[in-house]
This record gives C-alpha cells, structure tokens and sequence, in this order.
C-alpha cells in the first residue's frame, strides 16, 4: 500500500512538473514610502512632521508559469530595510510678522523587514503584465536617535499592486504595497501605517 502511495504520489509531481515552469532567481528592490493616518500623543507637542522612508530590500522569488497561460504565480521571500526621519518643527514669527519653522528634533528610526509574499500576475500585451497580492510583513525597529537597540515588533500584511515588463534575462517591476496595520514603535506616534512603492530586479537563473 505505501508503495503504491508513493508511486501515486510521484506520477502526481511529474505531471504537474509538466503542465508548469518554474523560475527562480535573486530579487534586488529600491524605494520609498510614507505614513499616513498618524497619531500623536499629547505629550509630544508636535506641530508638523516630515516623513521620508527610502528602503532597499534583497532576495528570492519562484515564478510558476502554467504550460500555455498568460497567468502566472510568485512567491517572494524579501528582507530589508527602512528608515523613517521625523523632524519636529516650532513656528517663529518675524518682525514682518512673516512665519517660518524651526526644526527642534528629528527623530531616525530604523525598521528592519522580513517579507513572505505572492502574487497572481496576468500578461496582458506581450511581455507585459500587472498583478495583485499580499506581502505579510514582520517589522522590526531600531531605536529612536543614537539608540542602537530594538524597540519593539509589528506585523502588517499590506495589499499590493504590480505593473512589470519580462525582458528575459531581466525582470522590472513597480510595486506599490498599501498597509492596514499600525506599524508605529516610537515614543511620539501612537499610530502609523505605511504606504510604499519599490522598484524591483528580478534575475532569473
């Protein structure tokens, strides 16, 4: 009986191993992003925030393409990096009484990322294509100013949109994640979710 398990099981592999190509290959991303729907707390007396969160990112992706269809699947495995700069601003009064800000603080904050995600792609005119998915997210911040230690964990799973052109060797993909979560470890925002757009390098072999 197990035999017989075993050589069912076999059959079953080799035949979709037939009916689907599977790529893999080395991820290499860049990008930037922000926060929206933020919260302060009272005590932190913020008058007006800039955020600037550049990323990069690195690793691995399956590609499953179906014998004869424009769809294809992939997963992605991707760790990386963010950095948010929040700078703290009072308003000043000339004699002109003309306003201006003066930056009080700028706080940095580092968040380490690791990335499972997958998509559903569609080829819509040659090597063209554009795609939906998920990218469960786990966060990890590095303190706030000289602090080097890790604040605290979070975990999003932002939807994402893709737009991408197969060049063959080389494969070029927008991608823009929309997050649901608070991902916010500071001492000043109570809450803070994350929108982002990466520019991603897929090199198959």
């Amino acid at each position: 009986m197990r035999k017989i398990f075993l050589l069912a099981a076999l059959f079953v592999s080799l035949h979709v191993s037939s009916q689907v190509e599977v790529k893999s290959g080395l991820i290499v991303g860049s990008g930037s992003g922000s926060l929206y729907d933020a919260k302060f707390k009272p005590s932190s007396d913020m008058n007006e925030i800039n955020y600037k969160a550049p990323d990069a990112a690195l690793g691995y992706r399956f590609r499953l393409q179906p014998s004869g269809k424009r769809f294809f699947y992939e997963v992605d495995i991707l760790a990386g990096l963010k950095r948010f700069d929040h700078a703290r601003y009072v308003g000043l009064f000339s004699k002109d009484n003309e306003s201006s800000l003066i930056p009080l603080d700028v706080y940095k904050h580092n968040y380490f990322h690791l990335t499972l995600g997958a998509s559903w792609n569609y080829r819509f005119v040659d090597k063209w294509y554009a795609g939906v998915g998920i990218n469960p997210t786990l966060y990890a911040a590095k303190g706030r100013k000289h602090d080097n230690r890790l604040t605290g964990y979070s975990f999003d799973i932002p939807a994402v949109l893709k737009l991408g052109y197969d060049f063959g060797c080389v494969d070029v993909s927008f991608n823009y994640a929309y997050g649901f979560s608070n991902i916010s470890q500071s001492d000043y925002i109570t809450k803070a979710r994350l929108r982002n757009w990466q520019v991603q390098f897929f090199i198959p072999f």
